[in-house]
């Protein structure tokens, strides 16, 4: 059964893993190359308690690259010449 300790712990988690990935987008931020990073966090399978459904926290499920429209081209160009070097 879920109970609030547990949907807290779970809440403390994801707010940890959350400053870990703000901290580090901070610390390479001046980086050539570096791509800034998303936590992915959704909601946890909530449990049936009799005729009601209880939430149960929310779940981080990683870390993601957050690839913009203006990263794309300079990515497909890195790329490109990587391939044409090795040629």
């Amino acid at each position: 059964m879920t109970d609030l300790i547990s949907v807290g712990g779970a809440a403390i988690r994801n707010s940890q893993l959350a400053l870990s990935v703000v901290s580090n987008n901070i610390a390479n931020a001046n980086t050539e190359g570096y791509v800034r990073q998303d936590l992915d966090v959704s909601e946890n399978t909530p449990t049936k308690n009799g005729l009601f459904y209880l939430g149960s926290g929310a779940l981080a499920e990683g870390v993601r690259r957050s690839m913009t429209a203006k990263w794309k081209p300079r990515c497909v160009q890195v790329v490109v010449i990587c391939v044409h070097r090795h040629l």
